[in-house]
């Protein structure tokens, strides 16, 4: 093998070593974000967040979100959970500039605890039990933790956006859940599309003689 040959094999291994070791660092980040196993809250900062609820717009507006949260907060385990959203839409092209702006607002705030809807549907209609209320559609929010939930139900800046959220829906209900079996299996998801642009890694830089 020739000096130069060598050189380049040298290189081509110090590249791969270079994507692997990127490639596990952006995975070991993404399961840091993603989280959803972290501590429960102290009983300190259940109460400053809900002193937070109590004087937040829809804590004023809506009294029983109080109640609500202090019940989430006393049974709070410090994992992810979903929040299940059944909406009663307004119609015309102002209630759909209105949930939109909503999602705007929200988005951003959720991605960057953690979080993200999971699931967006219209509600085809009912099959069993009492509609008493005309839902048109559902949302599944995936929630890093209550902790997160609160910081962002509480943000200033997302108090702002609720405004918009309830000048599109006429009615809402709003119920947390934690999962007894899921197959959304987002861990594992990532886990293997870290592992195919890792094997693809290896496999391109071994065919070029590395």
């Amino acid at each position: 093998m020739t000096g130069s040959a060598a050189q380049t094999m040298k290189t081509r291994q110090i590249v791969r070593s270079g994507c692997l070791i990127g490639l596990v660092l952006a995975f070991a980040t993404f399961l840091h974000w993603y989280g959803g196993r972290g501590p429960a809250l102290t009983a300190a900062e259940g109460k400053a967040f809900l002193d937070q609820v109590r004087m937040s717009s829809a804590g004023v507006d809506h009294p029983e979100v109080v109640a609500a949260a202090a019940s989430l907060i006393a049974h709070d385990d410090g994992r992810e959970f979903y929040m299940v959203n059944f909406e009663q839409l307004r119609t015309g092209p102002e209630a759909v500039k209105q949930d939109r702006t909503y999602a705007r607002a929200v988005l951003p705030a959720l991605l960057q605890h953690g979080s993200m809807p999971v699931y967006v549907g219209r509600i085809e209609g009912l099959l069993l039990g009492r509609n008493e209320s005309d839902f048109g559609r559902v949302a599944v929010v995936r929630y890093r933790s209550l902790r997160d939930f609160l910081v962002i139900f509480t943000d200033p800046s997302m108090q702002s956006g609720v405004d918009h959220k309830f000048a599109s829906v006429a009615y809402t209900e709003a119920r947390a859940t934690s999962p007894i079996l899921s197959l959304l299996a987002i861990r594992v998801t990532a886990a293997c599309l870290f592992g195919l642009a890792a094997l693809s890694v290896w496999i391109c830089t071994r065919a070029r003689g590395a």
